[in-house]
């Protein structure tokens, strides 16, 4: 098997997945660099299968590393984010009012897509200041997303803020309160949705000219 990270081959123990992940990782490490996608024969490799690789003989595949520098990284993170967020509201408004006719699989099938999202935005902000030795505690958010002056926010208590706000959307769930689910995906989420967007642009910026963002040392 052959095994690149960006243009540089790699030697491997073995030829699975597992094996050149490994080592992969490691020779980035070294270059202060993150993976961000990994092809084999020319074609991606879902997230899934790179969260829990397997033994598999690969044969003589060519598998390929493509890396970045954990600033871009992070920074290309959080604007998808945010720009699936901006796609958001539309969904969080249809799943609102599937609930309001009771046409409850249209509903689920909104919610759960919304859900995911937000899922993506707690990850982000957990993750990408930690990529680059960052504390959460000490990030804030300025005027832009926050409204609160140029001191800003502390990042930390947005989050806590959506933690409490996404609680009350999943006990609505279970109560079956389809009413509560609309008023809150509507009412809540829809403005949520535009704040944390530029919350997570802002953060993007922060991150990719302060201190740190040369990664893991």
């Amino acid at each position: 098997m052959k095994v690149f990270l960006d243009e540089r081959p790699l030697s491997v123990q073995r030829p699975t997945l597992a094996a050149a992940l490994a080592a992969g990782r490691s020779a980035a490490d070294d270059l202060h660099r993150v993976i961000v996608e990994a092809k084999l024969d020319g074609v991606a490799i879902p997230d899934a299968e790179l969260e829990q690789p397997t033994e598999r003989d690969l044969g003589q595949a060519e598998l390929r590393f493509i890396t970045a520098t954990p600033a871009l990284f992070v920074s290309t993170t959080l604007h998808e984010i945010a720009d699936a967020l901006d796609g958001v509201r539309a969904t969080q408004r249809a799943a609102a009012r599937a609930f309001q006719r009771g046409e409850l699989n249209e509903a689920f099938s909104h919610l759960s897509s919304s859900l995911g999202v937000w899922d993506a935005v707690r990850k982000g902000v957990e993750q990408g200041p930690a990529l680059l030795n960052r504390r959460l505690a000490d990030l804030r958010v300025g005027a832009a997303a926050s409204g609160e002056g140029a001191a800003g926010v502390p990042l930390a208590e947005h989050l806590d803020q959506l933690a409490t706000r996404l609680s009350g959307l999943r006990t609505a769930l279970a109560a079956q309160d389809w009413s509560t689910l609309a008023d809150e995906l509507e009412g809540e989420f829809e403005p949520a949705a535009a704040r944390w967007s530029a919350i997570l642009r802002e953060l993007a910026t922060q991150l990719s000219i302060s201190p740190g963002t040369e990664g893991r040392r």
